[in-house]
C-alpha cells in the first residue's frame, strides 16, 4: 500500500504507481 512521506513520489523513488502523486510512497 501507499504510506505519506514527505516529498514528492516518482516510479524511481519507490511509488506504488505512477499515480501515487505527492507525499505518497511504497511501504
Amino acid at each position: 500500500g501507499c504510506i505519506a512521506t514527505g516529498s514528492f513520489c516518482t516510479l524511481s523513488k519507490g511509488c506504488c504507481t505512477k499515480n501515487c502523486g505527492w507525499n505518497f510512497a511504497c511501504n
